[in-house]
């Protein structure tokens, strides 16, 4: 075989393994992932993190959503387990980073430490931070004594990084945004603490984190480097990444894309249309030598582009089809409102955006439940004017339709009149937020389980707090809810009895709605709603997936009012959430789900 031909062979087999496996690899030896897509879940097993202080999850405009320390206590903790107590030679670390502030004291992001005010030496298993002079570094204690590998970079404030630390047994390195930046040659293996890990704070509660986490990621096994970047990345090592504008970035006016290359591209072919179906006549740049591309013929106001780099080696031959990315040219008028125009399963009380048109410096609001009011701009409808592309209506009713528009007021004089927007408000039948641990007012109370009901069931905790306070889907309380199917009667159910009987014809609601999310690992069980009305007439709905309750991220389940044949929707009564076979009940699985923003709303 030819020299070229063995290379070709063998980046073809990095290309697979970075692409095929080693994006399944990525979840391999993952010890604890801790994404916070909307909660503090591990979702690789079972290592839920909990909140200490104000630490909260928030929108980061680069990164989605994040956990926020405000570098006063704030800190995530991890109980001890064994999958977290690594003891081995092989270690990987990894997360996102952004600092409010990197010339303060030094900052925890990653410890996995003694629990107690002293420092004990060692007091740690294995960590990541950053020091006084912003500096980032991973440490180890291992046979033989600590280690560290710190990095010479300073980091700056205000700046997502990406850092990473390895241990192979023979030498420990620090990786900053995919590139290696220390390297210490140490050995020996790590010592396991039977320990809490924490986020954001060491074990003697100092050098709290003043800033942002997200992806987390702590692994049993050596990350390669290749690896490494894919997380960076997003996407194979070959392929082009960090798009500029963003992908999905919005009031984007100059015709100008930009990207980071992919590892080894040389040449670059650039696509651009209106539809995310790219084909080779929506090529606008072959074999560029730039990764850069200005669109000559500008950008059409309100249209969305789809875009996408193909990186080519130096051997001209072996192309590496990129990602499709998209954005949103600035529109005229308003435009991307929120809530989306014609949603159904708005909150009562409603922050309305959208992104301003070309040259706004003011906008002109119009809103009402009325839609001939806010086509012809009439006073009733006229809420005045906004500098800022925001409105909150206050408190609506439940179950019904408000239209809206924004004119917007041009820089140096004129109005652009924007669309009729509209959307629906939910009607909520039970959020979960009224709970307290107060004796009368805990959810075990209104909530009736096992206790009460002789089934499987246990709503809430043992201890307070008796609600969940950090596996949320709105609000800042959900409903935990654990099964126990495997002795007599052999299936779980958690009621409620309300005060007075609903009325679920208001509004035009034709479906009922629930937000569930299970833990992975739990036993199976099917899952059913009964709704019952004041003279006992009742109705099952079984959820059509009968793994649903294995499934470790909110997912909503949508019930058509009219499949609760035989029900006075007028006067429903009470509302029972079970799992099992009650029709055949047999001994089954044991576990625990959750449960939060049950609502109507019209479909």
């Amino acid at each position: 075989m030819c020299r070229n031909a063995r290379r070709l062979v063998f980046l073809l087999f990095v290309f697979a393994l970075l692409t095929g496996t080693a994006q399944g690899d990525l979840q391999s030896g993952l010890a604890a992932h801790w994404e916070f897509e909307g909660d503090f879940t591990d979702s690789a097993g079972g290592n839920d993190a909990m909140p200490k202080g104000d630490a909260k999850i928030v929108t980061d405009p680069e990164r989605g959503q994040v956990v926020d320390f405000d570098g006063t206590g704030d800190y995530l903790e991890i109980a001890n387990s064994p999958s977290l107590n690594i003891t081995g030679d092989k270690l990987t670390l990894a997360a996102w980073v952004w600092h409010d502030n990197v010339a303060g004291d030094p900052e925890i992001i990653i410890a996995k430490v003694y629990n107690n005010a002293t420092h004990q030496s060692p007091y740690f298993s294995y960590g990541l931070h950053i020091l006084t002079n912003g500096q980032p570094r991973i440490w180890i204690s291992r046979t033989g004594g600590t280690a560290n590998a710190p990095g010479t970079t300073n980091l700056q404030s205000a700046k997502w990084y990406h850092l990473a630390g390895v241990y192979d047994g023979a030498q420990l390195r620090l990786y900053l945004d995919g590139k290696q930046v220390a390297a210490n040659n140490v050995s020996g293996n790590l010592l396991g603490y039977d320990t809490v890990l924490r986020l954001g704070i060491n074990g003697g509660l100092t050098e709290p984190m003043d800033g942002k986490l997200d992806d987390v990621r702590i692994y049993n096994r050596v990350l390669s480097e290749l690896e490494i970047l894919s997380l960076v990345t997003g996407v194979a090592p070959e392929k082009a990444w960090k798009p500029a504008p963003a992908d999905k970035a919005s009031a984007v006016t100059m015709p100008l894309l930009q990207w980071s290359p992919g590892e080894g591209a040389m040449l670059h072919d650039v696509y651009l249309g209106t539809s995310p179906d790219l084909t080779e006549a929506n090529r606008v740049a072959q074999r560029s030598v730039t990764t850069m591309y200005y669109h000559a013929p500008g950008l059409t106001p309100g249209a969305t582009y789809y875009w996408r780099v193909d990186e080519i080696e130096a051997n001209g031959t072996t192309v590496h089809t990129g990602n499709v990315w998209s954005f949103i040219a600035q529109a005229l008028t308003a435009y991307q409102p929120s809530p989306a125009d014609g949603a159904v399963d708005a909150a009562p009380a409603p922050t309305l955006t959208w992104q301003p048109g070309q040259a706004a410096f003011k906008h002109q609001v119009y809103f009402s439940a009325d839609l001939e009011a806010v086509r012809q701009r009439t006073a009733g409808a006229d809420k005045g004017e906004v500098t800022s592309p925001t409105f909150a209506p206050g408190a609506l009713a439940g179950a019904t339709t408000y239209f809206w528009a924004v004119d917007e007021l041009i820089a140096g004089g004129g109005t652009k009149a924007g669309p009729v927007w509209s959307f629906s408000t939910y009607l909520s039948v039970e959020d979960f937020e009224s709970y307290t641990d107060d004796e009368g007012s805990r959810i075990y109370e209104s909530w009736v389980d096992g206790w009460t009901n002789n089934t499987g069931s246990t709503v809430g905790y043992v201890q307070a707090p008796f609600a969940e306070r950090a596996i949320v889907h709105g609000g800042s309380q959900s409903m935990p809810l654990d099964y126990n199917n495997v002795k007599s009667p052999f299936y779980s159910e958690a009621e409620q009895d309300f005060a007075t009987a609903q009325d679920w014809t208001v509004g035009e609601v034709s479906t009922l709605v629930l937000f569930i999310r299970g833990k992975l690992g739990k036993g199976p069980a099917p899952l059913y709603v009964l709704v019952e009305d004041a003279s006992n007439r009742a109705a099952m709905v079984l959820h059509p997936d009968a793994v649903a309750v294995g499934t470790a991220k909110w997912t909503e389940w949508t019930i058509p009012l009219s499949s609760l044949t035989g029900v006075n929707l007028a006067k429903i009564k009470k509302i029972t959430i079970g799992l099992g076979d009650k029709a055949n009940p047999a001994a089954g699985g044991a576990g625990q789900i959750f449960v939060d923003d049950i609502r109507l709303i019209k479909s």
